[in-house]
């Protein structure tokens, strides 16, 4: 996943890449000391993060930092998905994968403060079962699936 990460202090953007972008945002901040916004995200498909680090050379104002330049601000504004709630996900992700929503599921039980065997009891599903959904091995009834959607609050929707 491509993200862009702007520095409030110097108006800087960060072209990065990462699987995780939250986990990379906080890191990000212990790091630099700023405050930091995400502007968007993208998957790295047509656009690769070496290749944006080309396109935007001109404005490149330290290693994968670059000047927030209009041609920049409105390559953001077209290609990228604004960034998620805090979930770690962007915007309109699509569920390709039982991973995928694994990753989902267990990233909101998180951010709610729960322990797998309180999800569990929560739907009156095993702890064992919880864990199995979080790690992508679904072969649980969608009946339950919704349970924990519901449970937990997860936004769903079609887009």
């Amino acid at each position: 996943m491509i993200y862009f990460v702007k520095d409030s202090t110097n108006s800087f953007v960060k072209i990065g890449s990462s699987k995780n972008v939250s986990k990379c945002l906080k890191t990000l901040q212990a790091s630099t000391g700023s405050v930091l916004e995400v502007l968007g995200t993208m998957p790295e498909n047509e656009f690769t993060e070496t290749g944006l680090h080309m396109m935007f050379s001109e404005d490149r104002a330290q290693g994968e930092w670059f000047r927030h330049s209009p041609a920049l601000s409105s390559f953001i504004e077209e290609h990228a998905n604004k960034f998620s709630d805090g979930y770690g996900l962007p915007s309109g992700t699509r569920l390709r994968t039982v991973g995928a929503l694994g990753a989902i599921i267990k990233a909101y039980r998180l951010k709610r403060g729960l322990t797998q065997a309180q999800l569990a009891s929560g739907i009156s599903a095993s702890r064992q079962w919880v864990v199995d959904v979080e790690k992508g091995k679904i072969s649980a009834e969608v009946g339950m699936i919704f349970q924990v959607i519901q449970f937990l609050d997860i936004p769903l929707g079609i887009v």
